[in-house]
């Protein structure tokens, strides 16, 4: 089971990070395959099956372990990307003013939108661009911001009639941004960077 969790540990560092990165540099705004989200679920199951295999006393090298595991996320950030799926991610935010700026930018452009099929379900709201563009425009609320409490996804296709115009709006985004604090969230995941690298250096000279 320990060699599950080590092996699981690298990678969601590497991703948590990534995004620590990206909301320092970005000022919480930045573009992104839907790729962080994907390593940590299979980082996840892949220490659930491997324990599993483990506890029915197994014996299976740590070199095979090694390279199935990455062989599989390796092929699975792959297939991610082939899809491509694009993922605007905004922090520090609400999503009245995302969708404030996000409708103004598609006026400024004269693009046409509306509500899809879907409509507003939710914490989800479904657009359609300029009749044939699907954009899905998700949010949740994080406790550690009370004034700005949403982090916004907002997910659609590379090549659609709106991906030119993203870099607008995540510069206006960036701008509203400027006087706004994000050292609780960078403290947050720098805590639990330190931490997940306790647990590894512990599990290793175990």
């Amino acid at each position: 089971m320990i060699s599950a969790v080590l092996l699981s540990l690298v990678p969601i560092f590497i991703a948590m990070l990534y995004e620590l990165v990206q909301i320092m540099v970005g000022r919480g705004v930045y573009k992104d395959y839907i790729v962080s989200e994907l390593v940590i679920i299979l980082c996840g199951l892949f220490a659930v099956i491997i324990g599993f295999i483990e506890s029915f006393q197994f014996t299976i090298p740590s070199q095979v372990l090694l390279l199935l595991f990455y062989s599989i996320l390796i092929v699975s950030v792959i297939v991610v990307i082939l899809v491509k799926k694009r993922e605007l991610v905004v922090h520090n935010g609400s999503v009245d003013e995302f969708l404030e700026v996000f409708k103004r930018t598609l006026h400024e452009q004269n693009i046409s939108y509306k509500l899809g099929k879907e409509g507003k379900t939710g914490s989800t709201i479904h657009y359609i661009i300029d009749d044939d563009t699907d954009v899905r425009i998700a949010w949740k609320s994080h406790f550690l911001n009370q004034d700005y409490q949403h982090t916004i996804q907002v997910q659609y296709s590379v090549g659609s009639i709106i991906e030119p115009f993203v870099p607008i709006m995540v510069d206006v985004l960036r701008e509203k941004r400027m006087d706004r604090s994000f050292s609780r969230r960078v403290i947050v995941h720098g805590v639990a960077l330190i931490f997940i690298g306790a647990v590894y250096s512990f599990l290793y000279h175990i």
